[in-house]
């Protein structure tokens, strides 16, 4: 709930915010064509300038939209042999868990190896869950995946980076 209301609270003051800006930028524009008006010699120069800008404004844009592709979030569901391949590329990885969201009975039945239980019904499983680093590499399971899938959602809205859910749990696991 408190992340929420800052979440809130801020898109409420970034919307302040650029409104400002835009005003801002409003008034320049205004000022730069009064400026304009006054000596028609300007004109083109203005508008070659401008076009300059616009060139480099667009690279830019470009540059960004490539960074963002390269640091996009991981979300996905897996197969028993995907989440074998997932543990594998990870076994070296200090930042690789593997999340056993059953409760502590389920777990103590059986478990992947080196799981770590946090039971998704438990009075800390929110607190423990905004605890782990974000950037981490993160395998959630259960039983059957339904649990998990909650789980992973929940992942999904907090901003993990990479995340794979067992799609049929450990009923299925071989």
């Amino acid at each position: 709930m408190k992340r929420f209301l800052f979440i809130a609270v801020f898109m409420v003051m970034f919307v302040a915010c650029g409104s400002v800006e835009q005003s801002a930028n409003d008034t320049d524009i205004a000022q730069h064509d009064s400026d304009i008006a006054e000596d028609g010699d300007k004109i083109d120069e203005s508008n070659d300038a401008t076009d300059d800008e616009v060139e480099d404004d667009e690279v830019e844009d470009d540059e960004v939209e490539d960074d963002d592709a390269v640091f996009a979030p991981l979300y996905q569901n897996v197969s028993n042999e995907e989440a074998h391949a997932v543990i594998d590329a990870n076994s070296d990885n200090p930042d690789f868990m593997i999340i056993d969201v059953r409760t502590e009975s389920e777990y103590a039945s059986g478990h992947i190896e080196n799981a770590v239980n946090m039971n998704k019904y438990g009075d800390t499983f929110d607190a423990d869950l905004a605890a782990l680093n974000c950037n981490g590499v993160y395998l959630i399971y259960c039983a059957s995946g339904a649990r998990s899938s909650g789980v992973f959602t929940t992942m999904q809205t907090l901003e993990f980076q990479e995340v794979y859910n067992l799609e049929h749990g450990y009923n299925s696991w071989e």
